[in-house]
C-alpha cells in the first residue's frame, strides 16, 4: 500500500523524467501514458500506480526487439489496448508534448 500523496509524487517523477528525457531516443518514442487502476479511481491508499505506456516502434527499436531471444514483438492495434486498462473504470490519458 502506498499513501496517495506518495503515489502522486511518483507519477509526477515519471512525467518529469519523460519530459526532461524527450531528446533521448527511447523516450522520444513514447506517445501516450494511461494511468489506471485504483490510483486512477482515487483510492486513498492504492496498492500501486498502474501506468500503460504507448509508444511508436521505429526501425532501430524494431531491430533491437527482434534480437531478443524468445520475444515475438507484435505491435498492438489501438483497439487491443492493455486488458487491465480496459477493465479499469477510469483510465486517465496523459498528453505528452511532442519532441523538442
Amino acid at each position: 500500500m502506498v499513501k496517495r500523496g506518495r503515489a502522486v509524487e511518483l507519477v509526477e517523477l515519471v512525467l518529469l523524467a519523460l519530459d526532461q528525457g524527450r531528446a533521448e531516443w527511447l523516450l522520444s518514442l513514447v506517445t501516450e501514458l494511461y494511468i489506471f487502476g485504483s490510483f486512477a479511481r482515487g483510492a486513498i491508499e492504492p496498492h500501486d500506480v498502474d501506468i500503460d505506456v504507448e509508444f511508436e516502434i521505429d526501425q532501430r527499436l524494431g531491430r533491437a526487439l527482434r534480437r531478443l531471444p524468445g520475444l515475438r514483438a507484435r505491435p498492438r492495434q489501438p483497439d487491443q489496448a492493455c486488458p487491465d486498462r480496459r477493465q479499469a473504470r477510469m483510465p486517465v490519458p496523459v498528453q505528452l508534448p511532442g519532441p523538442r
